[in-house]
């Protein structure tokens, strides 16, 4: 959480600042140069990345090869896997801008 009034980073769940005293917390970063530790959206971009491969594994053991259903559920998987990465790769760069971040 930060502070509204000094901009500095207090424990999660604090009640006042323990720098200024002020009671007005945030938990958004109003400060943009400081930094807060590994990007939870670039984390979430990459576990859909992860988890996306790892139902094609498992999709590719569940039909025999040469099958029409084999070939529709590949198909059907690439195209929202590319729809998936695609998204992600916006809602990341809509937040980092909103957060202040980008440039």
């Amino acid at each position: 959480m930060f502070c509204r009034r000094c901009g500095k980073y207090n424990i999660q769940g604090s009640k006042k600042c323990r720098y200024c005293g002020s009671e007005d917390l945030s938990v958004f970063n109003p400060n943009p140069s400081q930094k807060t530790g590994y990007s939870k959206t670039g984390l979430g971009v990459f576990l859909g990345f992860v988890f996306g491969l790892i139902g094609l594994i498992i999709g590719l053991c569940a039909f025999p090869y040469g099958t029409t259903e084999r070939n529709t559920f590949v198909s059907g998987w690439a195209k929202g896997f590319i729809a998936e990465i695609i998204i992600s790769i916006l809602l990341f760069a809509i937040i980092r801008c909103n957060l202040g971040l980008c440039g």
